[in-house]
């Protein structure tokens, strides 16, 4: 509901304005938050346990791609409702195989819930049903600036592998 009155306020403000929309973004660092990626792959990376979501349908944001297609969007001028997230979409549990099977974790170590199981006690409601089409960007700005899971996750994996040998200090 605050999404949708931000969207309209920004709408009705201006013609002029841009609503760009995307989902459960995620980056190789990013130290003052956790993003779900990275906490699958620390998880795994230490051979904890982590639960997938077998029936919730997703298509995350990949941070680089986000910030290109801001950037995309502003130069164009266009004063538009852009989706941006990767092209194309897999359950919460097959984003954690994704990550589990780019980086050679063990995959035994994910474990399966439904989302009504996952979802039970915790207070704020979810969409069970959470990706974006990102049909409208592509058809604009092209393709090759917004990847699919497995690019998007092969680039974290270069970027994490940099980072974990060779810390950056924020």
């Amino acid at each position: 509901k605050s999404k949708l009155a931000g969207e309209n306020a920004v709408l009705n403000a201006s013609k002029n304005n841009i609503i760009v929309r995307s989902i459960m973004t995620y980056c190789s660092n990013y130290p003052h938050k956790m993003d779900f990626v990275r906490l699958a792959y620390e998880s795994l990376k230490n051979n904890e346990r982590f639960e997938g979501i077998v029936d919730q349908t997703i298509n995350p944001t990949f941070l680089d791609d986000l910030v290109f297609a801001i950037e995309r969007i502003i130069d164009s001028k266009k004063r538009e409702i852009y989706h941006v997230a990767a092209t194309d979409y897999t359950s919460n549990y097959g984003l954690v195989e994704k990550i589990a099977k780019a980086f050679n974790f063990d995959k035994d170590l994910i474990t399966k819930v439904t989302f009504e199981e996952f979802f039970k006690d915790k207070p704020a409601p979810r969409t069970k049903y959470c990706w974006l089409s990102t049909s409208k960007f592509q058809k604009d700005f092209g393709k090759g600036i917004l990847h699919t899971l497995d690019e998007g996750i092969a680039i974290f994996k270069k970027q994490i592998g940099k980072i974990e040998t060779e810390p950056v200090s924020l």
